[in-house]
Order: structure tokens, then sequence, then C-alpha cells
């Protein structure tokens, strides 16, 4: 092979890397759980009476923040379903839609205007409808 052919490689692994070093986005910092006075209190009560007894709060403690929970993954459907097209219903609007639409032949008989730009433009007379 040419020496181009692999040059062409590194240089592409080379220009892959330095985009990704200095471009691509930091992954999301996943949060660290902390332990809470709450779940302590919950793991280690010596008795019966002091899980039931009311707690108090001096004004210079203050209550826990909730802790905050992960959204659950979106995982997607992989059973196969059946989709329904109801004709009728897409026929009726397309009846309504048909009552709003000009009909056929326009000004001087024709199919479509002379002055839309095209390609290749034919004939006018290709333009016209047969007056049947």
């Amino acid at each position: 092979m040419e020496k181009r052919v692999f040059l062409a490689i590194v240089l592409s692994f080379l220009v892959l890397t330095v985009y990704q070093a200095y471009f691509m986005p930091a992954p999301p910092v996943k949060p660290v759980a902390a332990t809470t006075a709450g779940a302590a209190n919950t793991t280690a009560a010596p008795n019966a009476a002091a899980q039931n007894a009311p707690t108090t709060q001096t004004p210079e403690s203050k209550p826990a923040a909730p802790k905050a929970t992960a959204a659950a993954p979106l995982v997607s459907d992989t059973a196969a379903h059946d989709i329904v097209v109801d004709t009728a219903k897409s026929h009726e609007i397309y009846r309504e839609w048909l009552k709003l639409a000009r009909p056929a032949p326009g000004p001087g008989n024709l199919r479509r205007p002379l002055w839309l730009p095209r390609s290749f433009k034919p004939d006018a007379s290709a333009y016209l409808l047969d007056p049947d």
C-alpha cells in the first residue's frame, strides 16, 4: 500500500483524539449518596419505645434535606404491535379537503399554469385538458 494511506489513517486518529480531548463535553458526574442522620437513627434504635418517642428539634438543628432520587431509565417496548389504519376515516378527511381544493380545469382549461417554473417545459398543448 501507499504511504499516504497509512498517513491518512494516523492523521484521522490524531484528529479524533484531539477532538475528544478538547471539544467533547465532560461526562455527567453521578452524585455520591451521603448518609443522613435519619438513616442512622432508623438502623440503630435500641428499643421500640425509643422509635415511637417524638423527636424535638432545637432552633439550631435543621431538618435533613430530602434525598434526590435518580429517574428510571426509559426502556422501549420490544413486543410487536399491529398498526390499524381507519381507511374510511382517512377517505372522509380526503373528501373534506377535496371540497376546499379548486376544481381541475383552471383558467383557459389548463391543468397547470403555464407560468409554473419547470426544468423541462413541454409544449403548451400538454397543459390543456381534453373537453370530454
